[in-house]
C-alpha cells in the first residue's frame, strides 16, 4: 500500500466524516425550524386564537342575555314613560350579537374548526326567531299585561336556553381545540428535545471517531513516514561523508519508502564497489610505479653494457605498464557505468520524495477545507441558537398576552358578582312590590342566572389560562434545553476543529521531512556526479600512463617529465568551504555555568556567533543560547573572549543543525554576508 494511497484514503475518511456532520446538522436545523414553526402555530392556536374565540362566544352570550334583559324590562314595566328605551337597547345588543357571531365564525374558519362554524351558523339562524319572539312578548306585556305576556314568556325562555346550550357547546368545542393544539405543541417539543439529544450523542460519537482517526493517522504517518524518512536522511548524510556501514531501514516495505530504501541500498553497494575498484586501481598504480622504478634502475646499471637488452627489457616493462594501464581504464569504465546506475536510482528516490511532498500538500489542503466546513457547521449551530432565542421571546410575549386575558377574566368575574348582587336586591324589591313585581322578579332571576353562568365561564377561562401558562413554562424550558444542546454541538465542532489543526501541524512536519529527504537525494545525486567525474579522470589518467609507456622507449627524461606531470595532475586540492557570517543585531538569552542573562548578538553564522557584553566566560565553557525569532536553544562552547565580546561555536548534532538551518535562512533573509566566518 503506497503512501499516496494512505494519504488519499485518510482525506476521504475526513471528507466523509465532515459530510456526515454537516448533513446531520443541516437536517436537524431544518427539522427544528419546521417544528418550531409548528409549535408557534400550535401555541397561537391554543392561546391567542382559542381565548379570542371563547371571549367572542361569551360576548355572544352576553348580547343574548342583554336582549333578553331589555325585552324583559319592557315586559315588567309595560313601557311606562321613561322606561320605554328597551327596544333601542335590545336592537343595539342584537347588532352586537351579529357582529360577534360574524367575527367568531371567521376566526373558527381560520382555526380550522368546522364543528364550531356549524354551531355558530345554528346560533345565527336561531337568534332571529328568538329576537322576534322576545319583541312580541314585550309588545303583548305592554298591550295585555302579565296575563297575556306570561303565555309567551315560557316559549321565550325555552329559546333562550337552547341558545345558551349551543353557545356552551361552542365553548366546549373551542376548549377541546385548544387542548388538542396544546397536546400537539407538547408533542412537537418532546420531539425537538429527543432529536436534540440524539444529535448531540451523534456529534459526540462523530467527534470521538474523528479524534481517534486523526490520532491514528498521525501515529501512522509518524511511524510509517516521518521516522523512516528521518532514518533514511541520516543514512544518506552519513553515506555522503563516506560512512557506508550505516543501517538502512524500510528496505522490506512495498511503498515509496521501500523504493527509496532499495535505491539507497543500491547506492551503498555501488559505493562499496567503487571503493574496491579505487583500491584495486591504487594497488595497480603502485605495482606499475614499482615496476617502472625497477626498470629504470636496471636500465641505468646496464645502459653501457647491454643497451639492446636494456631497451628490450624496457620494452617488456613498458608492455607491462600498458597492460596495467588498460586494466585501470577498464576499471574506470566500470566505475563510470556503476555510477550512472546509482545516479538513476538517486533520481528515482528524488522523484519519490517529490511525490510524497505533493501528497502532503494535498493532505494540507484537505485539512484546510475540513476546517472551513467545521467553521460553517459552527455558524449553523449559532443560527439555531438565535432561532431558539426568538422562539423564547415569542413565547414570553404569548405569556404576557395570556396574563392580560386573565386580568380581563377577573374583571368579568367582578362584574358578574356585582350583577348577582344587583339581581338579589332586585328580587327583594320585587317581593316587596307583590303582584306588580312578579315580572320584575322574573327578570331579576334571569339576570342572576346570567351572572352565575358568567362566573362559571370566567372560572373556566381562568383554568384554561392556567393550563396555557403551565404549557408556556414547559415550552420555555424545552427551548432553553434545546439551546443548551445546540451549544454542546458547537463545542463538539470546536473540538473537531482543534483536532484538524493538529493534523495540519503533523502534515507540515511531514512536508518538512520530505523536503529534507529531497535535499539529501539531491546531495546524493551530486556526489554520484562527482564519483562519475572522478572515474572519467581515472580513465584519462590511464590513457596518459599508456602514452607515457610508449614514450619511455625514446627518452628517460621524457618519462621523468611525464611522471612529474602525472604526479602533479593527480594531486587533489582541499576545498575548505567557509560558512558566511551576517550582521544580525538580535537580542537573546545566554545560559552558561551560573550565568543566565540577556545578551545582544552582533553577528552570527550557522557555526557560531559573536555576543556583545561584559561576560566573564573562559574558553571551553559550555552553555545554551536562545535567539529571538528562533524557537530552539542552541548549545555552544566558548572559543575565545576579548574586548568585552565572546565568540562561541555552536555544538549541534545533525537534527539540530537541519532545524537551525531553516531558521537561520529566515533570520538572514535579505542580508549581505560579511568577510569574517565562524
Amino acid at each position: 500500500m503506497t503512501i499516496n494511497f494512505r494519504i488519499t484514503f485518510a482525506n476521504l475518511l475526513f471528507v466523509a466524516m465532515l459530510l456526515a456532520a454537516a448533513g446531520s446538522m443541516f437536517v436537524f436545523t431544518r427539522n427544528q425550524e419546521d417544528r418550531i414553526e409548528r409549535s408557534e402555530k400550535a401555541a397561537e392556536l391554543a392561546a391567542v386564537q382559542g381565548i379570542r374565540l371563547v371571549t367572542l362566544i361569551k360576548t355572544i352570550q352576553i348580547e343574548v342575555v342583554q336582549v333578553q334583559q331589555w325585552l324583559t324590562d319592557i315586559s315588567a314595566t309595560r313601557g311606562l314613560d321613561g322606561l320605554d328605551d328597551g327596544y333601542d337597547e335590545a336592537d343595539q345588543a342584537a347588532d352586537g350579537f351579529e357582529a360577534a357571531v360574524a367575527e367568531a365564525e371567521e376566526l373558527a374558519r381560520a382555526m380550522n374548526l368546522p364543528e364550531a362554524v356549524e354551531a355558530l351558523q345554528v346560533v345565527s339562524l336561531t337568534f332571529p326567531p328568538y329576537y322576534a319572539l322576545g319583541n312580541r312578548m314585550a309588545q303583548v306585556y305592554v298591550a295585555e299585561g302579565p296575563a297575556g305576556g306570561n303565555r309567551i314568556m315560557g316559549d321565550f325562555d325555552t329559546v333562550a336556553e337552547r341558545l345558551n346550550e349551543e353557545l356552551d357547546n361552542l365553548v366546549t368545542l373551542t376548549t377541546d381545540a385548544s387542548n388538542r393544539a396544546t397536546a400537539d405543541l407538547l408533542d412537537q417539543l418532546r420531539t425537538v428535545s429527543r432529536e436534540a439529544r440524539w444529535l448531540v450523542s451523534f456529534m459526540v460519537v462523530l467527534g470521538a471517531v474523528g479524534i481517534v482517526l486523526g490520532a491514528s493517522i498521525t501515529l501512522m504517518v509518524r511511524r510509517g513516514v516521518i521516522r523512516p524518512l528521518q532514518d533514511m536522511t541520516a543514512a544518506m548524510g552519513a553515506m555522503s561523508h563516506g560512512v557506508l556501514d550505516v543501517r538502512i531501514t524500510g528496505s522490506g516495505r512495498r511503498d515509496e519508502i521501500g523504493a527509496m530504501a532499495s535505491a539507497l541500498e543500491i547506492f551503498r553497494t555501488q559505493a562499496r564497489e567503487n571503493e574496491r575498484l579505487r583500491a584495486e586501481g591504487d594497488r595497480q598504480r603502485d605495482e606499475a610505479d614499482g615496476n617502472r622504478r625497477r626498470a629504470l634502475a636496471e636500465m641505468a646499471d646496464r645502459v653501457e653494457r647491454e643497451m639492446t637488452q636494456s631497451v628490450e627489457a624496457l620494452a617488456r616493462r613498458t608492455g607491462d605498464m600498458d597492460g596495467n594501464a588498460q586494466g585501470m581504464a577498464s576499471s574506470a569504465v566500470l566505475v563510470s557505468a556503476r555510477s550512472q546506475s546509482v545516479s538513476a536510482a538517486a533520481a528515482q528516490a528524488l522523484s519519490n520524495a517529490e511525490q510524497v511532498a505533493a501528497a502532503a500538500d494535498q493532505l494540507a489542503a484537505s485539512i484546510a477545507e475540513i476546517g472551513t466546513q467545521v467553521a460553517s457547521a459552527s455558524s449553523i449551530s449559532h443560527a439555531a441558537v438565535e432561532t431558539s432565542g426568538r422562539t423564547k421571546t415569542a413565547i414570553s410575549s404569548l405569556s404576557a398576552a395570556v396574563d392580560r386575558i386573565g386580568d380581563v377574566a377577573h374583571l368579568i368575574q367582578d362584574i358578574a358578582s356585582q350583577t348577582n348582587l344587583l339581581a338579589l336586591n332586585a328580587t327583594i324589591e320585587a317581593a316587596r312590590a307583590g303582584e306588580a313585581g312578579k315580572g320584575f322578579a322574573i327578570v331579576a332571576g334571569e339576570v342572576k342566572n346570567l351572572a352565575t353562568q358568567t362566573s362559571r365561564s370566567t372560572e373556566e377561562i381562568s383554568r384554561i389560562i392556567g393550563e396555557i401558562e403551565q404549557v408556556t413554562g414547559t415550552v420555555v424550558s424545552s427551548v432553553e434545553e434545546t439551546g443548551g444542546r445546540i451549544v454542546e454541538m458547537d463545542q463538539v465542532a470546536n473540538s473537531i476543529a482543534a483536532a484538524i489543526k493538529e493534523q495540519a501541524a503533523a502534515t507540515g512536519e511531514i512536508s518538512r521531512n520530505v523536503v529534507q529527504t529531497a535535499g539529501a537525494a539531491r546531495e546524493v545525486t551530486h556526489q554520484i556526479a562527482e564519483v562519475s567525474a572522478e572515474a572519467g579522470k581515472t580513465g584519462e589518467r590511464a590513457d596518459e600512463v599508456r602514452v607515457l609507456a610508449g614514450e619511455v622507449a625514446s627518452s628517460i627524461e621524457t618519462l621523468k617529465q611525464a611522471l612529474v606531470r602525472a604526479v602533479r595532475t593527480s594531486t587533489e586540492e582541499v576545498d575548505r568551504r567557509r560558512k558566511p557570517r551576517f550582521a544580525v543585531d538580535r537580542q537573546g538569552q545566554l545560559r552558561a555555568a551560573a550565568l543566565d542573562t540577556a545578551v545582544k548578538i552582533s553577528n552570527m553564522s550557522e557555526g557560531g556567533a559573536m555576543i556583545d557584553g561584559a561576560l566573564d566566560l573562559a574558553p571551553g565553557t559550555a552553555g545554551t543560547l536562545s535567539i529571538d525569532g528562533v524557537p530552539m536553544a542552541l548549545p555552544f562552547r566558548v572559543r575565545d573572549a576579548h574586548a568585552g565580546a565572546v565568540h562561541v561555536k555552536f555544538d549541534l548534532d545533525e537534527t539540530q543543525a537541519a532545524a537551525f538551518h531553516q531558521h537561520f535562512l529566515k533570520l538572514t533573509e535579505g542580508l549581505q554576508p560579511i568577510e569574517q566566518a565562524a
